[in-house]
């Protein structure tokens, strides 16, 4: 391999350097910077959406604590009467939700499960602000699970009445 560089003309050893520097330079180019550019480009990108989710939720977890503070003490029956089961059945009704639960289950006197599917968010969060105002009804424990469609959720609820909610 050397004797055959040695017998190349000047002119061809200068225009192979050339092309071996051309193709060193391609090759740390094309194989190194620019995937490390994109990655870098990307890496902020991504950066910037986990900032404003953050920025999102710290609005959330204010308002939220905000809402906390602002419970108060219900009696265990409504203002109209009845058993949670009763009043839980009446409001969702009212709110346009009752196609969504699927089951609604008892536990002790103050305390109901309830089971939807396939419900409107932002309906189903109306009727529990609405509940938790109105009803002297607090949830005690919530899962939602977003579906495929924009604002559709599965969730599982334990309400209670008749505790304070401080």
């Amino acid at each position: 391999m050397r004797r055959w560089w040695e017998n190349l003309p000047d002119r061809d050893r200068r225009a192979l350097a050339m092309i071996a520097m051309a193709l060193a330079f391609a090759v740390v180019w094309f194989g190194a910077w620019e995937p490390l550019q994109k990655d870098k480009q990307r890496n902020r990108e991504l950066l910037v959406q986990k900032e404003e989710l953050l920025n999102w939720m710290q609005g959330a977890s204010a308002e939220a604590k905000a809402l906390a503070g602002s419970r108060v003490v219900r009696p265990a029956t409504s203002p109209e009467g009845g058993s949670l089961l009763a009043t839980v059945d009446r409001t969702v009704t009212q709110a346009n939700l009752k196609s969504t639960v699927k089951r609604i289950e008892p536990e002790g006197s103050n305390k109901a499960r309830l089971w939807m599917e396939e419900g409107s968010f932002d309906r189903m969060v109306a009727w529990l602000v609405d509940l938790q105002r109105s009803q002297g009804v607090a949830i005690e424990e919530i899962r939602v699970d977003a579906k495929a469609d924009d604002g559709t959720v599965n969730a599982r609820l334990t309400l209670q009445r008749g505790e304070a909610d401080s």
